[in-house]
């Protein structure tokens, strides 16, 4: 009976620690298992790329410079060219618009006599397409600044050129802003003024060109200034 009691502990014993193991294998496998996070990672955002501006466009009159035919510009251009006061397309670049635009010539020497030459000096005529030269297939406006009361000996000094050039051209873009309203204009083209006959720098001339300020319509309108010069000067 004695042994009998003894198994009787021995089994009690083996139950015993087969529980105490098991609670602790549960309580290491509680301790081995985190808990979930219920935070959830936030998505990257893509970067967002900084707003491009368009650059501002110049207040001031700017120009560009090609190599080419003056008189084969778009329709509706305006082709400019520097002038005396006394009505004479006599030579120079001059003489070309003469040959080419004859009706305008008229309507030219017309506006000369009517007017003296002192209170030419300093304005601008623009002249629209003549139906005559137009049939021609000379499609253009001309733009007249009157830079120099007369030519040769009798011509007016740099500095009175550099100054009428740059009345002119103010009252030149005054007279395309009104007609803006109604006409569409592509351009302003001309060759490099007052430095031929009249024997003042292109540097100086465009100088003061780009001082000038453009009317807002004619700037919001993209209205450019192109000087043309031919293949033949521009390797001088």
């Amino acid at each position: 009976m004695v042994v009998a009691t003894r198994r009787s502990k021995a089994d009690s014993t083996s139950t015993t620690t087969k529980e105490v193991d098991s609670a602790s294998s549960i309580k290491k496998s509680m301790k081995s298992k985190k808990p979930r996070s219920t935070h959830r990672p936030r998505r990257a955002t893509p970067a967002t790329k900084p707003t491009e501006t368009a650059p501002a466009k110049s207040t001031h009159l700017t120009m560009k410079e090609e190599i080419g035919d003056l008189f084969d510009s778009p329709p509706n251009s305006i082709l400019l060219h520097a002038c005396n006061c006394r009505g004479s397309w006599g030579a120079g670049v001059a003489a070309v618009f003469k040959k080419k635009y004859p009706a305008a010539y008229k309507v030219h020497v017309a506006h000369c006599k009517a007017t003296k030459a002192e209170d030419l000096l300093g304005t601008a005529q623009l002249i629209p397409p003549q139906a005559s030269d137009a049939k021609s297939g000379e499609s253009h406006w001309i733009a007249c600044l009157f830079t120099s009361v007369d030519v040769g000996k009798k011509k007016g000094s740099r500095e009175s050129i550099l100054e009428a050039t740059g009345e002119a051209m103010q009252g030149l873009l005054k007279q395309i802003d009104e007609v803006e309203e109604s006409v569409t204009i592509s351009s302003i083209r001309m060759p490099k003024i007052n430095q031929g006959l009249f024997d003042v720098p292109w540097e100086r001339t465009q100088a003061v060109l780009e001082s000038i300020k453009v009317p807002g319509c004619l700037r919001s309108a993209g209205v450019e200034v192109v000087v043309v010069e031919l293949a033949e000067e521009a390797k001088k």
